[in-house]
């Protein structure tokens, strides 16, 4: 009978140490490429702009698709070489005042804004290079002068300074730069557990707007060899002035998401993301205030492919 006791303790114990280590795993996310992996990420957003113009109440919706693919080159110094084509580049918008759309794929579309998609087909499948290390850091992207002079080169043509001036800001280094950073996952530089929670804090200027933001991420689960990540932020930009032709405006801009990411554990590469942005933007033109409402709703698709 004592026996039985002392065994079905030993039972006990074992089943409990056993349950406390399952929820105890370490799980290290980094990314772990080889030569010759290749991935094509597809980005889709749907934005509502709310606001009062003119006196009367207007909604903007924009529809956007952004895809692009990425050949691991090799890995050396620390870091993975990634060469990067963009794919295609789709927007379309309509409201009360005017509808205006273009796409990369459509060479012969001739709707309001197709000039954009001219120039920005342009620079599909012009190849460059990021740099990034094991834990999703963008180090440097190479390359980038390519795209720029072909930019230049098909919008010469059409003779529009002030399409150039915006596609040229789009591309740019610093901003293509924080544009990738947004697909490439940035990992903490320890193992975690399920719950553990990492922050990541970064710095952008958009549409004028110095804002700064800040990710706080969750590792929520671990479901088949992918990871579970909830995520959300919150972004706030100081007052900034932007010059516009109709004169400077002084903006600012508040806003936080919401939203889930599911990362590879075998490679570290993102597989699929959701989220929902909610925004104000305060801007003051001429003694006159405007406020904006925005919610933009993206997901970020990702598959093995070829570049």
């Amino acid at each position: 009978m004592k026996k039985t006791k002392i065994t079905l303790i030993a039972l006990v114990i074992f089943a409990l140490f056993s349950a406390t280590s399952s929820f105890t795993q370490d799980y290290q996310l980094v990314y772990n490429l080889k030569t010759g992996d290749s991935f094509t990420l597809v980005a889709t957003s749907k934005m509502l702009t709310k606001m009062d113009m003119m006196g009367q109440s207007v909604e903007i919706p924009i529809e956007m698709e952004f895809s692009f693919a990425l050949k691991t080159l090799g890995f050396a110094d620390g870091a993975y070489s990634l060469e990067t084509v963009y794919k295609r580049m789709k927007m379309q918008s309509k409201n009360q005042f005017m509808a205006m759309a273009y796409d990369t794929d459509d060479s012969d579309d001739t709707r309001q804004f197709a000039e954009a998609g001219k120039a920005l087909r342009s620079i599909i499948n012009v190849p460059f290079t990021v740099k990034v290390d094991k834990h999703g850091k963008l180090l440097e992207v190479q390359g980038l002068d390519k795209l720029q002079n072909a930019l230049k080169e098909s919008i010469g043509e059409s003779g529009n300074p002030m399409l150039l001036q915006l596609i040229e800001q789009q591309f740019s280094e610093k901003q293509n730069t924080e544009n990738l950073q947004t697909f490439l996952l940035e990992y903490p530089e320890r193992s975690l557990q399920i719950g553990d929670t990492w922050e990541i804090e970064r710095e952008s200027l958009a549409g004028g707007l110095n804002m700064k933001i800040k990710f706080v991420q969750t590792l929520t689960a671990v479901e088949n060899g992918v990871a579970v990540i909830s995520a959300s932020s919150v972004i706030d930009s100081q007052k900034s002035t932007i010059k516009t032709p109709q004169g400077d405006v002084e903006a600012t801009l508040l806003g936080n998401a919401e939203g889930t990411i599911r990362a590879s554990l075998e490679c570290g590469m993102i597989q699929s993301s959701q989220s929902l942005m909610l925004m104000d933007v305060k801007a003051i033109l001429g003694g006159m205030e405007m406020i904006q409402k925005i919610t933009v709703n993206s997901e970020v698709e990702c598959q093995r492919s070829s570049i």
